[in-house]
């Protein structure tokens, strides 16, 4: 029901795309550093992330899915649109790599999702330097297969680390497009909050460099739950 409303407002032209959720709870006896071994072992990611947010909440996860990230120089990102699994052998590996790249509905969701970041990036790029450094790469992953662009911009020198960050935050390949209309939708349709869901865990260095990992493949432990 909630993705037929969504396609309703798409279908009346208020939203080009809209990325809905859905949150899973199950009663869990489980230690979270245990299970953030066995994730590291099982399924490693060039990302990964374990945080003890205190009153024996934990977070953890594995994420390909790089928001920003930045150096003195260079703001660059790299949007994430088309998932296909990994092969059982090579030869798998090769169609499933053809299914993904001759995908029609995965290269327009890429091509809008990459139109947002540019414009992300304009609001703490020099004016003028935003380019694509490659478009829908293959990205081959220890269980997927991802189409990857690839954009960068200079810095400004205004721009801090918290400024880069927010203004990549929320990006479109977790809501849609037109992004602030896709979040009033989400709010709307969505029976709650998502909490750290499509969220960004963060480092911000001394330096002034930054990266941000877009929060999907995860789980939140608290209390006895598993979400």
């Amino acid at each position: 029901q909630v993705v037929a409303r969504g396609v309703e407002r798409m279908a009346r032209g208020e939203l080009c795309s809209l990325v809905l959720s859905q949150s899973f709870r199950r009663p869990a006896q489980v230690d979270a550093a245990e299970a953030f071994a066995r994730l590291r072992r099982d399924n490693p990611y060039p990302a990964m992330f374990f945080v003890n947010l205190g009153g024996g909440e934990r977070l953890f996860g594995a994420s390909p899915d790089v928001q920003v990230r930045a150096d003195a120089q260079w703001v660059e990102t790299a949007p994430v649109c088309g998932t296909f699994r990994r092969g059982i052998d090579a030869l798998d590996d090769y169609v499933q790599a053809k299914g993904l790249m001759t995908s029609d509905v995965d290269e327009a969701s890429l091509a809008v999702c990459a139109d947002s970041d540019r414009a992300d990036k304009a609001r703490v790029c020099v004016p003028g330097s935003v380019e694509q450094v490659s478009r829908r790469r293959l990205h081959f992953f220890s269980t997927i297969i991802h189409a990857i662009d690839h954009t960068r911009g200079r810095r400004r020198a205004d721009c801090d680390g918290f400024d880069i960050v927010l203004a990549h935050a929320t990006p479109a390949t977790v809501t849609g497009m037109p992004k602030a209309k896709a979040r009033e939708v989400i709010a709307e349709l969505e029976p709650g909050w998502r909490g750290w869901y499509a969220g960004a865990a963060v480092r911000i260095g001394a330096d002034g460099g930054c990266e941000a990992l877009t929060m999907l493949r995860f789980a939140r432990l608290v209390d006895g739950v598993a979400e």
